[in-house]
């Protein structure tokens, strides 16, 4: 029987950005065994380390397990059995993200109507938050699509940026979906905003 599990997870990312990214979780498996599972919520290709440390247990693979998690995918990264019952164990996470992954981004995620006002934004954002409130203020219909709430907005919004032939791999956001066209690292945001109908 499994009486005691320790995870201490150090997270060393290659970019601090991309915490939320991918995340590394435990699947129990029997009263013996533990899955570590990388998820990748992004549109990027990541790979993923995982170096561990502790004892009472086996490992399946070779220390570090490294692995590619292709985007949107979730990989079985390595398995931990115990030896009589208890493990105790920590692992360090290194990710690095494949920045090329853009040029094979998914298709939006979402059903997209190419002729309503969408913003996209991003928690904290004052020129999004201005935007946003500019469009309330004068009753304007719009949708807000917060890249940090779901990933599948994220998504879309790398796969319209990209069609409408951006290659960067950073933005200045918000980025506005507005008349058919994709307007993004907009220099002057308050006069952009007095356009928007």
């Amino acid at each position: 029987m499994l009486r005691s599990v320790v995870l201490f997870v150090l997270t060393l990312l290659t970019f601090s950005s991309f915490a939320k990214d991918v995340v590394v979780f435990e699947k129990r498996i029997g009263e013996k065994e533990i899955i570590l599972v990388a998820d990748n919520r992004s549109g990027f290709d990541y790979e993923v380390e995982l170096s561990i440390s502790g004892f009472g247990y086996n490992l399946d693979k070779p220390n570090p397990v490294i692995h590619k998690v292709p985007a949107n995918s979730r990989y079985d990264m390595v398995k931990l059995t115990a030896f009589d019952g208890y493990m105790q164990y920590k692992v360090k996470i290194r990710y690095t993200r494949n920045n090329n992954a853009i040029a094979s981004a998914p298709k939006p995620k979402l059903d997209v109507d190419r002729n309503e006002l969408i913003v996209f934004t991003r928690s904290g954002c004052n020129r999004c938050f201005y935007v946003t409130a500019d469009l309330e203020k004068r009753g304007i219909k719009y949708k807000e699509y917060n890249i940090d709430v779901r990933t599948g907005f994220k998504d879309t919004m790398w796969s319209l940026l990209q069609e409408s032939g951006y290659s960067g791999k950073s933005i200045q956001m918000p980025v506005v979906l507005y008349k058919r066209r994709v307007h993004y690292n907009i220099p002057d945001i308050l006069e952009f905003s007095k356009i928007l109908k």
